[in-house]
């Protein structure tokens, strides 16, 4: 029992920054209606300026093109711990005035995209700034040993709990009995009303990204000691504490704290379970990343309900789909453009252009859930490393032949898209984009780093394919083969006749339907659930594939590059090329890291350095200007040319469907 009691307490320390993080959340929800996954982000960029600061004397601030190191000298513990404070807080405010608040009327999934660019941007201007080595500076809170329950913990986990719960009831007690507290609220329930009683819900909103920044910030800054930071390392906490934040259904801060504390405790017995060989061996690589998963789903599930309730908000505007026109001249001409690339290209561009090819696939899986079905994933990457890992094992571990092992892969993978499809159920928009990272971030510490998965080397290994004796694989007496690139192109162009035909068909007007209106579609007869089922099912499958594509062409591989982190990215790019539509994913494969631009413009470190950044900044501003993306500018543009005017297809376009896109007025007496 002592052992159990002390491992609980042991978990304080993790457990006070998701709930610091949560309570943060939920301060910027409460006000602006923004689900910000970026607050993990905004603690980081703290914790990188004042460890830098505190232990080299150098004031890096988180800015680009212009200086940004200014040598200050050795300043004391206080003066460093404000300054980074204060830049946490300028990068929160900075984030709500330029791009949050001009985006108030927005859709809440139209804000959670935007908060996933601020997260891409803030991490790619820390590499650039800070880069990407893990910092840890000296202890801030005391560390000495103490005795509890027969155990010694350090005193520094249970100072940092003490100072978050401290915090959370300075907030709570603000928010119930202040006057500032009472107007947020007010505001919160009911933006009119506040404008009429002479309260500013902007100003308001102002004052709570201030707040919020600086809580995460000052928790960021205290935990650096005890877990370190680097770029991307405090974007892991943000699953547990929008758990937290979930279970408080984003209002309460009392919940959001209890909740977090819990969770790191949790996660510490889940260490010292795993530790002691209590659970499966396949579980034992991330069962601490369960817990946070588990609790998102009970919590959204339990909240949840099939169809939105009546009287609820729907978003009025979505990424345009519109149907592709398949013409055959266009289609050949374009494919045998790419495969005179794969031919007759030097190794570098062929190697660009497979890339290429294969995140488009990736991406079209994005375009099949978020851009036909309106369901914002974060997981699809998590969904392609299962395919290819799936691959490797069935493939070198079990010895079992292409083209079988590769269909095993695909098929298993698909299967896992439907159980975790299963939470789309009740639940969609943010709370769903929830589910998805919280998943992602389990594959990646469960299932990636698995030894049953891996080979003996620690990484997992695919052999060639061989078709009738002739061998396609990606090495040989060049690199890349010519037939391998070949057997990309003919494999993504399948898929994408594919995704083509579904648009164009029933099962695709269908998905449109239950996009602009769940309870409109099943009202007109549609099976709503069965047809987001069938959505996951093809995207996981569609995402499987190019993970198969993506072990043929690395042959060797480990976790990374399936980190949770890079769904994130690949969201980004198809935000970027246009969620809704087919061309939309050609052009983020193109703009992909290691793509076909980057190998025509050169792909050096620097360049590479930048694309967190370019692609973070390109999300907010296409989610925010063009929801349409980079393909619905251009056909835009093409529009304008009388010569280059599409006439209607056969298949209606999705405003052609206004059967479907009706609005129903849920009015008593209507």
């Amino acid at each position: 029992m002592s052992a159990t009691l002390s491992f609980l307490l042991f978990g304080f320390g993790t457990g006070a920054v998701y709930a610091a993080i949560g309570m943060s959340i939920v301060l910027v929800n409460r006000a602006s209606g923004v689900v910000n996954i970026a607050q993990g982000s905004i603690a980081m960029i703290a914790a990188l300026v004042f460890v830098t600061l505190r232990d080299t004397g150098v004031l890096v601030l988180p800015l680009v093109i212009v200086p940004a190191e200014i040598d200050v000298g050795k300043v004391p513990t206080p003066v460093a711990i404000i300054i980074a404070l204060a830049v946490g807080v300028v990068v929160g405010l900075a984030a709500q005035l330029l791009v949050f608040n001009p985006m108030r009327d927005s859709p809440p999934v139209t804000k959670l995209v935007a908060s996933i660019g601020l997260t891409i941007v803030l991490q790619g201007i820390a590499i650039l700034r800070f880069g990407l080595a893990f910092r840890r500076t000296k202890p801030l809170l005391p560390d000495e040993l103490v005795t509890l329950f027969g155990r010694t913990l350090p005193r520094d986990r249970l100072w940092l709990a003490l100072c978050v719960l401290v915090g959370g009831v300075g907030l709570w007690a603000m928010g119930r009995y202040t006057r500032f507290g009472l107007a947020t609220r007010a505001a919160a329930e009911s933006e009119k009303g506040a404008l009429l009683i002479g309260l500013s819900p902007s100003r308001l909103a102002t004052a709570n990204w201030a707040l919020a920044s600086a809580a995460t910030s000052l928790a960021g800054i205290l935990v650096t000691p005890i877990a370190g930071v680097n770029p991307f390392s405090y974007s892991y906490f943000v699953i547990p504490a929008l758990a937290a934040a979930l279970a408080g259904r984003l209002r309460f801060i009392g919940i959001t704290c209890a909740v977090g504390l819990m969770l790191g405790s949790f996660q510490a017995m889940a260490v010292r379970i795993t530790s002691e060989e209590q659970v499966p061996q396949f579980l034992r690589g991330g069962f601490d990343t369960v817990v946070p998963l588990v609790v998102i789903i009970l919590a959204l599930a339990v909240t949840g309900t099939s169809l939105p309730r009546r009287g609820q908000l729907i978003e009025t505007r979505q990424p345009r789909s519109p149907a592709p026109a398949v013409r055959l001249v266009p289609v050949l001409l374009a494919f045998a453009g790419a495969a005179g690339i794969l031919l007759f290209g030097d190794s570098g561009i062929r190697l660009a252009l497979i890339q290429s090819l294969v995140m488009a696939a990736l991406v079209l899986s994005v375009v099949v859930l978020t851009g036909f079905v309106g369901q914002v994933s974060l997981g699809q990457m998590a969904f392609a490393g299962l395919g290819a890992y799936l691959c490797a094992h069935f493939a070198d571990e079990r010895s079992i032949p292409f083209p079988v092992s590769p269909l095993l892969a695909i098929g298993v993978t698909t299967l896992v898209g439907v159980i975790v499809g299963l939470p789309a159920v009740r639940i969609r928009g943010v709370q769903l984009a929830v589910v998805t990272l919280a998943f992602a971030v389990a594959a990646e510490q469960l299932l990636f780093r698995n030894g049953i998965l891996l080979g003996n080397d620690g990484m997992a290994n695919v052999p060639p394919p061989v078709v009738f004796g002739v061998d396609f694989g990606i090495l040989g007496l060049e690199y890349p083969q010519r037939p391998f690139g070949l057997l990309v192109l003919a494999v993504v162009g399948g898929l994408f006749l594919l995704v083509a035909n579904l648009r164009r068909g029933t099962l695709g007007r269908r998905l449109l339907a239950v996009r602009a209106n769940e309870r409109a579609a099943a009202a007109s007869g549609i099976d709503v659930v069965r047809a987001k089922l069938q959505a996951n099912a093809l995207a996981a499958l569609v995402a499987a594939v190019a993970g198969v594509l993506y072990a043929y062409v690395y042959t060797s591989f480990n976790s990374v590059g399936f980190e949770a982190t890079q769904g994130l990215q690949v969201l980004s790019l198809a935000y970027l090329g246009g969620v809704g539509s087919l061309a939309g994913a050609l052009v983020a494969g193109a703009l992909a890291p290691s793509g076909f631009v980057f190998g025509l413009i050169g792909d050096g470190q620097a360049v590479r350095d930048a694309q967190y950044l370019v692609s973070g900044l390109g999300l907010v501003i296409v989610a925010a200007r063009f929801p349409d993306g980079l393909a619905g500018v251009g056909a835009r543009w093409l529009s304008r040319i009388p010569r280059l005017r599409r006439a209607p297809d056969h298949a209606p376009d999705e405003e052609e469907i206004e059967v479907f896109e009706f609005r129903v007025e849920d009015r008593p007496g209507r």
